[in-house]
């Protein structure tokens, strides 16, 4: 994961967010998780799924995600943290190889949450 956040870290030290490159990486890897979960939410149970997400307003639903973005952001930087990053050492050749599948990986997951929540709006 330290990798990932790396990768994230490198795409993120330029242009408008030299200032946070970082914290942008840490919420970009949350997202990630998140796609991921409820991906797997939704293939797996989507009973539950259902009950969660159309069972609350969406104030509700607002507090509960920022809540969970505020405690997963705490564990990840606790987890990762900065000067891990910085001084990352184990830096590959194929840096910019491995940001491609990254990307790719994203796209792929991205695309895979929206077919499953297409399937299960009925």
């Amino acid at each position: 994961m330290k990798y990932i956040v790396f990768l994230f870290y490198r795409y993120y030290n330029k242009g408008a967010t030299i200032r946070i490159p970082y914290e942008s990486a840490i919420f970009a890897l949350l997202t990630l998780i998140f796609i991921n979960v409820v991906s797997l939410m939704l293939l797996f149970a989507p009973q539950l799924s259902n009950a969660i997400f159309k069972g609350h307003t969406r104030i509700a639903l607002y507090v509960y995600f920022t809540i969970g973005v505020a405690i997963g952001y705490y564990f990840l930087s606790k987890f990762i943290p900065k000067k891990d990053i910085l001084n990352f050492v184990n830096v590959s050749k194929n840096v910019i190889f491995h940001g491609w599948i990254l990307c790719f990986y994203i796209i792929i997951s991205f695309s895979i949450l929206m077919s499953l929540i297409i399937l299960n709006r009925q």
